[in-house]
């Protein structure tokens, strides 16, 4: 099934604000995530790490990519060298529990609990950026 990875209307707004045209691909007519293997491939590599995958910090969603366009925000813009996927609901609540990684989580869901879990914190959150899509702050406080 489709992820925000490929939604044009997210990619275009990524590339206004970080002007990181190489994470970016067209297929079939549309402006994507460059993903590796194309629409059917799992992982986006951050411009941070892109040239040395290996080095990339993974990450996981699930959804629709719930939170994959801040994900890719903040990774360009603060130099964070993530490598982003989009899991199926099993990957996702199985892979952090095996593998060192970085997930969106919420509370008071209970599935990393076990974990003991830490926040990355950004900057404060800045209501009007949100509102134009610029999504590199703080995001508990944006409704």
């Amino acid at each position: 099934s489709e992820t925000k990875l490929a939604v044009p209307l997210l990619i275009d707004k990524y590339i206004e604000i970080t002007n990181d045209s190489d994470g970016v691909e067209v297929v079939e007519g549309r402006r994507v995530a460059k993903c590796l293997g194309g629409l059917d491939g799992h992982w986006w590599f951050a411009p941070a790490c892109r040239s040395n995958p290996e080095t990339c910090v993974p990450v996981i969603d699930s959804g629709d990519g719930w939170f994959i366009d801040v994900f890719m925000q903040r990774a360009a813009v603060f130099n964070m060298p993530l490598a982003l996927s989009v899991g199926t609901w099993d990957k996702y609540t199985s892979e952090p529990l095996s593998t060192d990684m970085l997930f969106y989580w919420w509370s008071p869901d209970t599935t990393f609990l076990s974990l003991r879990p830490a926040p990355v914190v950004f900057p404060v959150t800045d209501k009007a950026e949100w509102a134009q899509g610029l999504k590199t702050t703080d995001a508990t406080k944006t409704g």
